[in-house]
């Protein structure tokens, strides 16, 4: 089996960039294909319940109204990371509106109100195991759709005739094969994850919860700790992944006067990580804030921040940002320290 990120990494993004400064790729191949992007995401998706055939609703993998509110500016607008195919660096923050923001196809009204309705509450117990479950579970799902939205305009690429003179479609399908590998290894985790929020009896996963000072950021993803070196050892080793790889899971939630950290894994590959997760727990207040820093800036790709946070911390240092994040797209050292942090400067007490 292969992981998350075993997928030739991060290739369709520097394969496709890259293109962009030959001259074959003319405006009128980037037009249809970030035209495709957009279909891709626009298309009717199926709920992601098990066996729903309902269509998805646009869903926030972190709610608005809870979270999301607490770092808008006056018009509602917060600052969300994206990234563009055609653009170098690929990363960039854009300006967006309170309902636009962090969205994605994931379930039908019924399963998403019935599913989440624990953490749409005013009062969210962050120190809850359903809490992390489902936030995790949210997470966990928009992952899948954003591969399944990369897999579907791959296809239109490799269907139209124009671009097949410019593409190298076998590429595309190797990655395509490589992806949906990755989808089946995240099941795997979905499948337990989703079997604990049903049944309360189950205890698979573990976590840690943190306080911290306010910090006008919220964020949410999966992310693989093994590094890409210590993958290309395994496979060196053995030609092959037995199981899939181990997940982290990481959750930054701003609320009036505070930011709660989640953090966590399977119980069955505490043996692996745990230490690392745990470690988090006891790292003097500035080392946390720049372990933080590094896992948004290499780790995390969905998060936002407030206005206020982009215009003193980010937009001064932008292109040193940016640059450090597609560098640390081609890092085969996940887990190493980064040249910049984030929070630099900022001291509290925990």
């Amino acid at each position: 089996m292969t992981s998350n990120n075993y997928i030739v990494k991060h290739t369709l993004l520097i394969y496709l960039y890259e293109m962009s400064d030959n001259s074959n790729l003319n405006n009128k191949v980037k037009d249809i294909i970030q035209k495709y992007q957009q279909v891709s995401i626009d298309k009717s998706q199926e709920c992601f319940f098990n066996g729903c055939k309902e269509l998805a609703i646009e869903s926030h993998v972190l709610q608005k109204n809870g979270i999301i509110n607490f770092i808008v500016d006056n018009k509602n607008h917060v600052y969300e990371m994206k990234h563009n195919l055609f653009k170098k660096p690929c990363f960039y923050f854009k300006y967006t509106g309170f309902n636009e923001t962090l969205k994605y196809k994931g379930f039908c009204n019924t399963h998403d109100t019935a599913l989440f309705l624990q953490i749409e509450n005013k009062n969210v117990d962050f120190s809850d195991y359903n809490t992390f479950l489902l936030f995790t579970y949210r997470s966990m799902m928009m992952e899948r759709r954003k591969k399944l939205n990369v897999i579907h305009c791959n296809d239109l690429i490799m269907n139209s005739h124009f671009l097949n003179s410019h593409i190298d479609t076998s590429y595309l399908r190797h990655y395509n094969k490589q992806t949906f590998l990755g989808i089946d290894d995240a099941k795997y985790y979905e499948e337990i994850i989703l079997n604990n929020i049903i049944d309360n009896s189950k205890k698979d996963f573990s976590f840690i919860t943190l306080e911290i000072p306010k910090i006008e950021i919220c964020a949410s993803g999966v992310y693989t700790y093994e590094t890409t070196d210590e993958i290309n050892k395994i496979m060196l080793n053995t030609n092959k992944i037995n199981e899939p790889l181990t997940e982290i899971y990481f959750h930054l939630i701003p609320q009036q006067n505070k930011s709660i950290v989640l953090m966590g894994c399977l119980n069955k590959k505490k043996s692996i990580c745990w230490h690392y997760i745990k470690s988090h727990l006891y790292y003097s207040p500035e080392t946390l804030l720049k372990k933080i820093s590094d896992l948004l800036l290499r780790n995390i790709e969905t998060w936002a921040c407030s206005s206020n946070f982009y215009t003193t911390r980010i937009k001064p240092h932008e292109r040193k940002i940016l640059n450090i994040t597609n560098y640390a797209l081609d890092s085969n050292d996940e887990r190493s320290d980064l040249p910049f942090n984030l929070f630099d400067n900022i001291v509290y007490k925990k």
